[in-house]
């Protein structure tokens, strides 16, 4: 089978929620660290194409046990801030979305995050397939399907490749669904966020409460200094457990020890300190990364 024609379902669409539960590996096994909802918010023009703007929404939640992290999204769902997720446009006429980069030394600017015109046979785009390929055979389009999810008949893509968050990785059968994107990681392959859930409504009709103004922690915190160039220190006077820093998109690029963070392999830019602690209260601060 190498193509099948349907009705091209579209990936870019108002009052469309991605919610994601971001996973932690460790000695221990997989834990929940937190987890966020991506929508569509506004567009912005580089290079003289639009780009429709996706950002990342921290959802509230709880860590019920007795070793956190092990993140319980609140329901109906609490979204509390947002950060820039992705930058990403469609050409709904030949079935292709468009990825813009702008972090990394690899595949900046514009390139293909997915293409449902392909057939079996096909390779996925490089910036794609590296993320989550071992072998010469991963990320090849296996075949093509049409099923009904989501309450539409939409296209499937069936590839193989890192498809566990768990363990050494393997290559099992992955897939990119129309309009949807990859049914585990959602947008980006390769990461340790899950998709657990795309609505399709506004935020009432899909239980999301958008909480704008800032709550203060309970907890005092400081960090310094900030900005900061090489080492970020941080005073709080409850214990850590846990503590991550994401970059704009979401994605956790430091996790480990906070009594002095060492920070100069990192990029100039602002970033987000998670930090839960022995209360399993959960704060996070901003800080910004020079040269």
């Amino acid at each position: 089978m190498n193509s099948l024609n349907s009705q091209s379902q579209l990936f870019l669409e108002e009052d469309k929620h991605w919610v994601f539960l971001k996973h932690q590996e460790n000695d221990a096994g997989i834990n929940i660290l937190s987890g966020f909802i991506v929508n569509m918010q506004g567009d912005t023009l580089i290079d003289g194409k639009v780009y429709k703007k996706l950002y990342s929404h921290n959802l509230k939640g709880t860590h019920n046990c007795q070793f956190p992290p092990c993140f319980t999204p609140n329901f109906p769902y609490e979204i509390e801030y947002k950060i820039l997720y992705a930058l990403v446009r469609e050409d709904p006429q030949n079935g292709i979305i468009y990825h813009y980069n702008q972090v990394g030394s690899t595949c900046m600017g514009e390139y293909e995050l997915f293409n449902f015109q392909q057939i079996a046979g096909d390779t996925i785009n490089e910036c794609v397939r590296e993320k989550f390929a071992f072998g010469d055979k991963d990320g090849l389009v296996d075949s093509i399907s049409n099923v009904y999810a989501f309450n539409a008949q939409r296209k499937v893509i069936h590839t193989t490749g890192d498809g566990v968050f768990e363990g050494l990785p393997f290559s099992s059968e992955l897939k990119i669904t129309e309009g949807i994107g990859f049914d585990l990681y959602g947008f980006f392959a390769g990461t340790q966020d899950e998709l657990v859930e795309v609505c399709f409504g506004s935020l009432n009709e899909c239980n999301i409460i958008s909480s704008i103004n800032k709550v203060e922690p309970k907890s005092k915190l400081k960090i310094y200094p900030n900005p900061v160039y090489d080492r970020l220190n941080i005073d709080i006077e409850i214990k850590i457990k846990s503590a991550s820093i994401l970059d704009s998109y979401g994605n956790i690029i430091f996790m480990g020890d906070i009594e002095n963070i060492n920070i100069d392999f990192m990029q100039p830019g602002i970033y987000h300190l998670s930090l839960i602690l022995e209360s399993n209260e959960v704060i996070i601060t901003k800080f910004v990364k020079i040269y």
